[in-house]
């Protein structure tokens, strides 16, 4: 016999579940804007749900990184900025490059077919609004997938969420950035080798791409961030 209790608390997390994809599209989407204040109430009524699951589901999106409490004012849609961006690539750096070591060569072969596919999807098509963006996370969340590592993927498909929602403002919403993305049918032929230096190295040079769009985008706007000019420098300097 089922628990009622139990029964109830898989009802109410299943209601949070669905709001909080509710929510997130809607800040992927632009129709909660950074620095929007969140009401609770509204949101439930606009939702026809009680506030309890918008609590649950505003608290894991203060734990993911789009909102945040400020004393006094309420919950808003967490300000970013470039610097900001940047941090989340150095995260984002880090943990390809780690699941790249773990899943190089064997799995890479094994589904080879089915990664080619998304890779020729992704060569020829330009980086000029979400759905390409969104096509470019499935083809890396496919390959960290691979790593066979639970927390590692739950992580990067977390930061990959959030980096859609940055996308969204600085690198699709900033004009002249509509250009093709690092060659993915050639990065898998590397990834597929047995050689886990060798696949970090070619995950690191693929992301330069992105690096370079957000450096363009912080000389425009008269930022620097030092690490990433340096950086910047380093490649493109010849050996």
């Amino acid at each position: 016999m089922v628990d009622p209790r139990r029964k109830h608390e898989s009802k109410k997390t299943s209601l949070a579940n669905e709001v909080y994809s509710i929510l997130l599209q809607m800040l992927i989407s632009k129709e909660l804007p950074p620095g929007t204040l969140l009401n609770r109430r509204s949101l439930a009524t606009q939702l026809g749900v009680s506030v309890a699951p918008v609590l649950e589901a505003v608290i894991q999106l203060e734990l993911e990184g789009y909102l945040v409490t400020i004393p006094r004012k309420g919950t808003i849609v967490a300000p970013f900025g470039l610097k900001e961006i940047y941090e989340h690539l150095i995260v984002r750096e880090a943990l390809e490059c780690q699941a790249a070591r773990l899943y190089c060569g064997k799995a890479v072969r094994d589904n080879y077919e089915r990664l080619l596919v998304k890779a020729a999807t992704l060569d020829s098509t330009f980086v000029d609004g979400q759905g390409n963006w969104n096509l470019e996370y499935d083809f890396h969340e496919s390959l960290v997938a691979l790593s066979d590592s639970s927390l590692l993927i739950h992580e990067f498909s977390r930061l990959i969420r959030l980096g859609t929602f940055y996308s969204m403002y600085y690198i699709y919403s900033s004009p002249g950035t509509e250009k093709v993305l690092n060659s993915h049918h050639q990065l898998l032929s590397l990834l597929s080798k047995e050689d886990p230096d060798g696949a970090e190295k070619a995950i690191r040079e693929h992301l330069r791409t992105t690096k370079s769009m957000l450096l363009d985008e912080f000389k425009k706007n008269g930022l620097t961030v030092p690490e990433m000019l340096k950086e910047h420098i380093l490649v493109a300097s010849p050996l």
